[in-house]
């Protein structure tokens, strides 16, 4: 993976869409799957994970995220855009087989532990 996606989505009321993977509080995304745009991949990541379907709208940030644990390592470079969501309502079923996805929530305060909390407070 060399590029991955992230969505601010933040809708009428001004709450921002946030998912909930691995005990973290995280903006909707994923990969960018071969022959995908940017675009492509953040609506289809947005909607996988929590059921809203979003319109894209600017880029906000570019971050290189470089992980090691050992002698493997990833890098890549993530992309926030923000998004608006055509509709508020939230899948039962969040994410796709393989995710660990706990919970999908609209929330008016971004917890202070959300990654990328500078980026996603930022965008609203």
């Amino acid at each position: 993976m060399t590029w991955a996606v992230g969505a601010v989505v933040t809708d009428d009321a001004g709450r921002v869409l946030l998912v909930r993977e691995d005990g973290e509080w995280l903006a909707p995304g994923g990969e960018v799957e071969p022959g995908e745009t940017h675009e492509e991949a953040l609506v289809r990541e947005v909607e996988e994970e929590t059921g809203v379907t979003v319109s894209v709208g600017p880029l906000v940030a570019v971050t290189e995220v470089a992980f090691e644990c050992g002698d493997d390592s990833l890098a890549f470079y993530f992309a926030h855009y923000t998004a608006t969501p055509a509709a508020t309502e939230l899948t039962s079923a969040p994410g796709v087989d393989g995710e660990s996805i706990e919970a999908v929530r609209w929330v008016e305060n971004v917890p202070e532990n959300t990654v990328d909390r500078e980026v996603v407070t930022g965008a609203r």
